[in-house]
């Protein structure tokens, strides 16, 4: 007898990004092994997750294999569709993700922390979770083996699912989410952080007209530790955490809590124990 508790169903009525349709265990997703990623965009230690769900995300591309993002807000204002899109283009995140409408997910999966990952196998029970940070071995352990019993008890799905994700549209200026701006009035020039493309827009200043001319980009600028700027002032840009999936992501693993755990749900074997950050 099975003893591990089934998967609470995705709500279809719930506002869904990164998808051409909603998605749920007893339709589209059936067959699927399912990491759920519950987050809210806030959270430091989300983002620090995020290089370990893109790796994950292309090493099992042509498995049955789905990330899903559960978008819990922690407060009011992170809840607006029109913000969570923004940080899902902002973030670069190629998954599905549904807004988790007044925590109701967030309760259905006894969820008390920022982030927790929820590991579903093919036959809709919940494998294992495991909250915080710094735990790509034992999610990448943990998917290997729910795709191999799935595939040993006949549950597991032919192959992966096709989803059309959402396109965001280019910006009129070219720039994507431009982080900070440094003005040299002696030489006549402004640096831009184009955050989303890794790269420093050098332009002229602009005239009366409010124009300013483009001089060239300085691509996977990364200026070591204690660089000046112009005038001696420190350079100062928002940090990006690379999303490449060959690099993994920060050793901190704290995470916001609304709690100690997920009751009721086996951790994933090889997991951290997560630690509350101050």
């Amino acid at each position: 007898m099975n003893d591990r508790p089934r998967a609470p169903e995705l709500q279809a009525g719930f506002a869904w990004l990164n998808t051409d349709r909603p998605l749920r265990f007893g339709h589209e997703l059936q067959g699927q092994v399912v990491l759920l990623d519950f987050w809210t965009y806030c959270c430091i230690n989300c983002m620090h997750v995020l290089p370990d769900l893109a790796y994950l995300e292309e090493k099992y591309r042509d498995q049955p294999f789905q990330v899903i993002g559960v978008h819990s807000a922690k407060f009011t204002n992170e809840g607006q569709r029109q913000t969570v899109r923004a940080a899902v283009g902002r973030y670069e995140i190629a998954h599905p993700v549904i807004i988790d409408e007044n925590m109701r997910l967030w309760g259905e999966y006894a969820v008390r922390s920022w982030p927790t990952l929820v590991l579903v196998s093919a036959d809709r029970r919940i494998a294992g979770a495991v909250a915080g940070e710094g735990n790509r071995e034992a999610l990448d352990g943990a998917i290997a083996a729910a795709l191999e019993e799935g595939r040993a008890q006949g549950t597991l799905a032919a192959g992966p699912l096709r989803i059309a994700r959402e396109r965001s549209v280019r910006a009129a200026t070219g720039l994507a989410f431009p982080g900070k701006v440094l003005a040299d009035p002696a030489g006549g020039r402004l640096f831009i952080a184009d955050s989303n493309h890794n790269r420093i827009v050098v332009a002229t200043l602009p005239d009366r007209d409010g124009r300013s001319r483009l001089v060239r980009t300085v691509g996977g600028f990364k200026p070591p530790p204690g660089a000046r700027a112009l005038g001696g002032n420190p350079v100062r840009g928002r940090h990006r955490e690379s999303l490449d999936p060959r690099r993994g992501s920060r050793a901190r693993r704290g995470e916001h809590r609304r709690g100690n755990g997920c009751p009721g749900l086996r951790p994933l074997r090889g997991a951290r124990p997560a630690r509350n950050k101050s």
